[in-house]
């Protein structure tokens, strides 16, 4: 029977898959796959610690293994052992910590976050003033702006079609 909550999205049958968002994102953002995913597996698409409907965050996490961390902690409260996994950005990133840890059959990481090393400070510094309220509010009056708007328009337009090309390569799990 599906289950369908804030803080998770559980339908279909066979191999489990599980759909990991992004960071500030919520299971929600793999709405337009998951018709075309239920029919061949058990989908299984948390919303994380910590995320809009997602369960409380057991402690702050300081780094991806500790982020990864309470992701196995939720993924053993859901039953998951191991599964197939599609991921975007910080999911692809959890996704791939999962492969490291056994836990992964395959992995679709989609632009997967990460890359940096951990002691990196500089780095850290860019991603909190990119995601500091300023910031993000002159990105919101761009939107505004009707020439910003078409660059948006035309970029979902495209994200479609990149849907439709990660969907394909997601059917491919399990074959």
């Amino acid at each position: 029977m599906p289950e369908f909550s804030p803080a998770l999205y559980r339908a279909g049958a066979g191999e489990p898959l599980v759909l990991v968002h992004g960071f500030t994102a919520t299971w929600r953002c793999w709405l337009p796959v998951l018709p075309f995913l239920v029919p061949r597996f058990e989908v299984i698409a948390p919303t994380l610690h910590g995320h809009d409907g997602g369960p409380a965050v057991p402690q702050p996490a300081h780094s991806l293994a500790e982020a990864a961390d309470h992701f196995e902690l939720l993924l053993d409260e859901l039953g998951v052992g191991d599964a197939h996994f599609a991921g975007n950005s910080m999911g692809g990133a959890l996704s791939l910590e999962m492969a490291k840890r056994g836990r992964a059959r395959s992995v679709v990481a989609i632009s997967p976050g990460g890359g940096w090393a951990e002691d990196d400070v500089r780095e850290a510094k860019r991603l909190i003033r990119l995601f500091t309220f300023t910031s993000f509010h002159k990105h919101i009056g761009n939107l505004a702006k009707p020439h910003i708007f078409r660059v948006h328009t035309i970029t979902f337009q495209r994200s479609q079609m990149a849907w439709q090309k990660i969907t394909a390569q997601i059917s491919l799990l399990g074959r």
